[in-house]
């Protein structure tokens, strides 16, 4: 019977299982290039370092055994992690408020099936490239945080060496006005970092789904959303596949 609901569970959550796994991939990859790697588990990735701003210490892969899940993060509580750090609860599933958490935020798994129709990225004026070299990732990350007054580099010049990952920015001339973030991972390709700067229109986040299509080798596109991100996905044809909270120690914010 245990088996059976597992079974199911894995059946229900299917799509919110891989995108969890891509998300936390994702994480790895950015702490990795920080000198700080995670530790993957069957059922959860987690991190006993302080983490790079927005990246969380924990991420669930699993809907089922949250007992296991309180046990490490109970584990990680008792660690010396410096400042804030956070969980990402991929599947709603967890209460952590009585841990000393606070919920940070609530977000939505989505994805882009392959039978979808490609949007048209075609902007007048609009080139789309990948980044490839460090001053343009500098370009890219000042682009990407806007008004924002944190100032330490999240994305290190080693992501650019990896071949599951890619930078990809709209560019006007040499200027960067919108773009995103694909990783590859077995079953998808997530996209994640989607933005926009206040003078781009919204057909730059089609834009930005079509180039990461492009270069997806047809696999399904896989992210979480929120708010008016998230309805801008839904209209491309992105379906919701599951819900997620991020719970923070402190005032920390953890994406």
């Amino acid at each position: 019977m245990a088996s059976e609901l597992k079974a199911s569970l894995v059946a229900d959550f299917s799509w919110a299982i891989k995108a969890a796994r891509n998300n936390a991939e994702w994480c790895d990859f950015v702490c990795r290039s920080h000198r700080v790697p995670g530790e993957f588990y069957e059922d959860i990735w987690i991190n006993r370092n302080a983490t790079p701003p927005f990246y969380p210490n924990v991420v669930t892969l699993s809907p089922w055994e949250s007992m296991r899940h309180h046990e490490i993060i109970r584990e990680l509580i008792k660690m010396p992690i410096p400042g804030g750090w956070g969980v990402k609860d991929s599947f709603a599933a967890l209460d952590l408020a009585s841990e000393g958490f606070q919920e940070l935020l609530t977000g939505e798994w989505i994805c882009w099936p392959k039978s979808s129709d490609i949007p048209d990225a075609h902007i007048p004026g609009i080139s789309w490239r990948k980044i490839e070299k460090p001053a343009e990732l500098t370009a890219w990350e000042n682009a990407w945080r806007g008004n924002s007054q944190e100032r330490s580099s999240i994305f290190l010049p080693r992501l650019l060496q990896e071949q599951r990952i890619v930078f990809i920015a709209a560019f006007q001339e040499n200027k960067i006005l919108a773009g995103c973030i694909a990783n590859r991972s077995e079953h998808a390709v997530g996209i994640s970092n989607i933005f926009l700067s206040g003078e781009t229109p919204r057909e730059f986040h089609a834009g930005c789904v079509a180039e990461v299509f492009r270069r997806s080798g047809g696999l399904p596109l896989i992210g979480w959303e929120r708010g008016d991100d998230l309805v801008a996905m839904r209209s491309l044809g992105f379906e919701s596949v599951g819900r997620l909270k991020v719970w923070v120690k402190r005032d920390e914010q953890c994406g």
